[in-house]
Formats: C-alpha cells, sequence, structure tokens
C-alpha cells in the first residue's frame, strides 16, 4: 500500500507542487491507519526520491510538516490534537 501511495505521490510532484503533494501523500498514509512514525519513514523515502533542484530542494523539514499537520488534523480538517505534547501524538 505505502509503495503505491509513495510511487503516485513521486509522479505527481514537480516544482511548485512538492508540498502539496507531501502532504496529500501524508493525509494518505494516515486515512489508511499509518502512525505519524510509520508515514516518517515514507516521507523520508518521498524527501530523498522526490526530484529538487540545486537552488530549491524539498527539505524533511518540508516533509515532516507535512507528515505533523496530516496526524494532527482529521480526515475532515480539523485540528484534533493540536494541544497535546508530541509524543502523546
Amino acid at each position: 500500500m505505502t509503495d503505491s501511495l509513495l510511487d503516485k505521490a513521486l509522479s505527481k510532484a514537480k516544482k511548485g507542487s512538492r508540498n502539496g503533494t507531501g502532504l496529500w501523500l501524508a493525509c494518505q498514509l494516515r486515512d489508511s491507519g499509518h502512525t505519524e512514525v510509520e508515514a516518517a519513514g515514507v516521507m523520508l523515502d518521498y524527501t530523498n526520491r522526490v526530484h529538487g533542484d540545486s537552488t530549491e530542494p524539498y527539505t524533511r523539514a518540508e516533509a515532516g510538516a507535512a507528515d505533523y499537520v496530516a496526524h494532527v488534523t482529521s480526515g475532515d480538517g480539523e485540528i484534533d490534537n493540536i494541544i497535546k505534547p508530541r509524543n502523546e501524538l
């Protein structure tokens, strides 16, 4: 499941859409029942494989932010856990 989501995200990711595609991937992982830790591994793979250029690379921080946002919001976009300490998410 994660490989097909990652492949789909990589095929969609272009300069200017990498953050949005990263957030889409993180939300798909969340909605598929993956924990934030599991999703972080896939997001790291996305970061390493998405094409960036030397002037504007896609960073681990951007991927981590997308993963975090996806996991503190519910599928309807409402913030669920934003006031919980990170280790309780």
